[in-house]
């Protein structure tokens, strides 16, 4: 498959998913339904965040390799957008639990790192 048709796909689920997340926070009542909300707007979050980040990461990679890319870079730029954006909705998740600290902040980080040298090695 060509990459401008996964690029296509990309823009719309980020256009779809930004969308549902406006709506989700500014006409869902968290008070009457608080799983439904919290977790509609979590996962329309995530998706917007990696979608909106594999663009950035892939148009770096782009640059980087002087215009030759190729459909693992598109592939490996939605791996580490979604582990990026996993990450920050963790950070997010463990703000209202008071078990932020730097040192939570680093072994997450270290975490998605190790991961994803791991996938990387494996390819």
């Amino acid at each position: 498959m060509k990459i401008n048709i996964f690029l296509t796909l990309i823009f719309v689920i980020f256009l779809i998913s930004l969308t549902t997340l406006i709506l989700v926070l500014n006409f869902m009542d968290p008070y009457s339904n608080e799983t439904v909300s919290v977790v509609t707007a979590w996962i329309s979050f995530v998706f917007s965040l990696t979608s909106f980040l594999t663009f950035i990461i892939y148009f770096f990679k782009k640059i980087y390799f002087r215009g030759e890319v190729f459909l693992i870079h598109l592939f490996a730029s939605l791996r580490q957008s979604f582990f990026i954006s996993s990450f920050l909705l963790m950070i997010l998740f463990f703000i209202p639990m008071w078990i932020l600290t730097w040192l939570t902040w680093i072994l997450l980080f270290i975490i998605f790192l190790f991961v994803e040298l791991l996938i990387q090695n494996f390819e």
